[in-house]
């Protein structure tokens, strides 16, 4: 076309955690430990796209969503020891997160100027449901450890910018199907170097 149909997003995703835990062992012997862990957890997570489109004149649209959230933390870890220091392990954690989403969307043409603009502000409870299993090594006294893993992460009642965008397009606040609720989902490889002491 003359008009030259094109576009392009640039999607950015940061997750900062910080946890304090306690843990407490219900077996423990000289090859398997289980043990019960609870705490706290703070979590903020920043979301931002920025999507340009070139049709008749260049159109921008940004959205950001950001999240601060904390609270308890509940959950199970097993490390069962094999010969030569080899060791698996598996973990599975609750946390319950309270805090607040504020999400935005701005809307600009180049001719026009400031087309639409959005905004929300939600408190949410944040349930988080995290898993890892893997394997590892250990020196001779238990103090160097290396282990890689997988991790899962599954955090539900969050605000995504797919919610954001079909909320506001939809003009939808109330009903269950545009509520700007989502499942977002964590996973990948890990790998851990511990000095324990």
């Amino acid at each position: 076309a003359v008009d030259s149909l094109t576009a392009s997003a640039d999607y950015r995703m940061q997750l900062y955690m910080g946890d304090i835990d306690y843990k407490c062992a219900i077996v423990c012997n000289d090859h398997l430990t289980l043990n019960f862990v609870s705490g706290a957890r703070y979590a903020h997570l920043d979301q931002d796209l920025l999507t340009t489109f070139q049709v008749a004149g260049t159109t921008t649209v940004d959205s950001h969503i950001s999240f601060d959230g904390m609270g308890p933390r509940l959950g199970l870890e097993g490390n069962y020891k094999m010969k030569c220091g080899i060791f698996g392990y598996a973990n599975g954690m609750v946390d319950l997160l309270v805090g607040q989403f504020r999400g935005s969307a701005e809307q600009r043409n180049v001719f026009i100027g400031l087309v639409g603009d959005s905004s929300i502000t939600a408190n949410r409870l944040v349930p988080v449901l995290e898993m890892e299993i893997g394997a590892g090594w250990q020196g001779p006294q238990g103090r160097l450890r290396a282990s890689a893993g997988y991790y899962v992460a599954s955090w539900h009642n969050t605000m995504t910018i797919t919610s954001l965008h079909s909320g506001i397009g939809n003009v939808n606040f109330t009903t269950n199907g545009n509520n700007f609720r989502d499942t977002m989902v964590f996973d990948g490889v890990v790998l851990k170097f511990e000095f324990r002491f």
